[in-house]
């Protein structure tokens, strides 16, 4: 009996240590490992992933799960600044302990040394962990040191050459200098221009890479914008036709996106009431600017009143044409004074174009044409002819209508390299670099100037300090619970690049933009990588991983 007790007491033993065995092993084969990285163009110098909310095992033993809101970036990055400058206080010779323990966090090179200006560069090494603001605090506390400021890149700004065939034909674009303006910027797609007009052909040939958001036809409430005249996709085409993809012609502002707003029919002719409605439609809608190639009748308090909202309450930039009948006064909308900016034309000559109206309310002026003695003096884009597709073509039209997007194009590269700029502040920025035409000074033939969109844009700051980050993390992860992890980081301009490793298991990832919306997702593979480019409209990202 005792030996039977003994004997099942063993197997009883046997039997627990295997299923601790057993147990351990299956518990250890459920955890994976996977390492995600990623660089972007952050306006916080130390951004990193940060955890928002995730079901992550930190160890083996255990399992536990954080729910912590969004995060603010304020972690040590991947990479830190690669310098920083010291200016040194001329009046006052380095000493020996100075220059003794200025080595402290990198190599000093010096850049001028004079009794009128003398300073340094440190060179941090790529692997130095202590943050910059500490870098910056240490030595600013060290004798004879005036100032520690980091020092930043800087790069050229090349002008960009686009491979349109029309673009040679283009005497307008070439006149203000687009290639320099480019090498700024060619247009952000988060910048919308309305094109308050005939409405806009969106199917043709050099739109094919132009992005459009949704508009709205007054004339036949509906949501059937196709230009029926041709008109305004001619005029749209100014602002931003499909540019270097070897067809067609180019646009000022390629990469910005354009809303259709139909309130004027097949034969260019319509009603004040849509007109005003247009123009609130256009502003609750999310545009930047509105472009407004019309022009005659008398003043109209609806369409005042409208104007004034979009200006005043919704922050948009408003462009109008002069008027076509040489008259010394500009036409309305043109003529509604501070909240609408007056376009006037010019010739390849740069002077005021015949037909131009001109007058004390006239604000700018911008190529807008003349065909009368050679048809290759007016502004050449695509369009078709009384809405017929098969008349799709590149035709030369002339008029301050032609003007007027020029105009609204420079707004909208204004507005790409600084998204924070205000009607007023895009004004300014376009009159006080306008290059001076007749008369000096404001004048009633060509107001400030025709305009410079390099100076322009020359004379704004970005609005966005981006620096490069990266950053990586490992995580173990039990596989038997439902898993997954949403990371944080603070974009403001340029690419994301996020790569996903997972040796011996799939996972996917998905980014997502500020707003929440999915921008990409990976399918299940070991190795992973989304790559996507953002332009200049920032904002808090996030990656899951699951």
């Amino acid at each position: 009996m005792r030996n039977r007790l003994l004997i099942s007491v063993a197997i009883t033993i046997v039997v627990f240590i295997f299923l601790v065995i057993f147990i351990s092993c299956d518990a250890q084969a459920t955890y994976s490992e996977y390492s995600l990285a990623g660089s972007w163009e952050s306006t916080d110098e130390y951004d990193y992933f940060s955890e928002a909310s995730s079901r992550v095992a930190r160890a083996e033993s255990e399992v536990f799960e954080t729910m912590v809101g969004p995060i603010s970036s304020s972690g040590i990055s991947g990479t830190l600044p690669k310098a920083i400058i010291i200016r040194y206080d001329e009046s006052m010779p380095k000493s020996r302990e100075l220059a003794t323990s200025i080595g402290k966090y990198g190599k000093e090179v010096p850049r001028a040394e004079g009794v009128g200006f003398d300073f340094s560069r440190i060179e941090i090494p790529a692997d130095e962990t202590t943050g910059m603001e500490e870098i910056i605090n240490y030595y600013e506390q060290l004798p004879g040191v005036s100032y520690v400021e980091e020092d930043h890149r800087v790069s050229i700004q090349a002008a960009v050459v686009v491979n349109d065939p029309g673009y040679p034909l283009q005497w307008n674009l070439q006149q203000l200098g687009m290639p320099d303006a480019w090498g700024i910027t060619t247009g952000n797609s988060s910048v919308v221009v309305a094109i308050i007009d005939t409405g806009i052909a969106e199917g043709i040939s050099d739109f094919a890479g132009t992005t459009f958001v949704d508009g709205w036809n007054f004339v036949g409430n509906n949501d059937n914008t196709y230009d029926d005249n041709g008109h305004g996709t001619h005029v749209s085409g100014t602002v931003a036709q499909t540019t270097n993809n070897s067809h067609g012609t180019a646009g000022m502002a390629y990469g910005v996106a354009l809303m259709p707003i139909k309130v004027l029919d097949g034969n260019g002719e319509g009603y004040s009431s849509d007109f005003a409605a247009g123009i609130i439609r256009a502003a609750d809608s999310g545009a930047d600017i509105i472009n407004l190639s019309l022009a005659g009748g008398a003043f109209n308090q609806t369409v005042y009143d409208a104007i004034r909202y979009a200006y005043e309450v919704k922050g948009v930039a408003i462009f109008a044409s002069s008027g076509n009948s040489d008259a010394a006064t500009v036409d309305y909308p043109a003529a509604y004074g501070e909240y609408v900016i007056a376009v006037g034309a010019t010739d390849r000559n740069n002077e005021r174009a015949y037909y131009s109206n001109y007058g004390s309310m006239l604000d700018i002026v911008a190529p807008g044409g003349d065909i009368s003695i050679d048809p290759s003096g007016g502004i050449l884009q695509q369009t078709v002819l009384g809405g017929d597709p098969s008349t799709e073509n590149f035709y030369y039209y002339q008029g301050t209508s032609m003007a007027a997007p020029h105009a609204s194009a420079l707004g909208a590269l204004l507005l790409s390299r600084n998204p924070l700029l205000s009607p007023v502040e895009i004004f300014t920025a376009i009159t006080t670099t306008a290059e001076d035409l007749g008369t000096a000074g404001k004048d009633e033939y060509y107001g400030y100037g025709l305009i410079d969109p390099v100076a322009a844009l020359e004379s704004v700051s970005s609005g966005i300090s981006a620096y490069p980050v990266s950053d990586s993390i490992n995580i173990q992860y039990d596989e038997s619970e439902y898993h997954y992890s949403q990371w944080f980081f603070n974009a403001a301009s340029g690419d994301i690049h996020l790569t996903l490793s997972s040796p011996g298991f799939s996972v996917t990832m998905t980014l997502y933009d500020p707003e929440g919306v999915e921008i990409k997702s990976t399918v299940e593979a070991p190795e992973q990588e989304i790559i996507h480019n953002i332009g200049a409209s920032g904002g808090e990202f996030s990656v899951v991983v699951q």
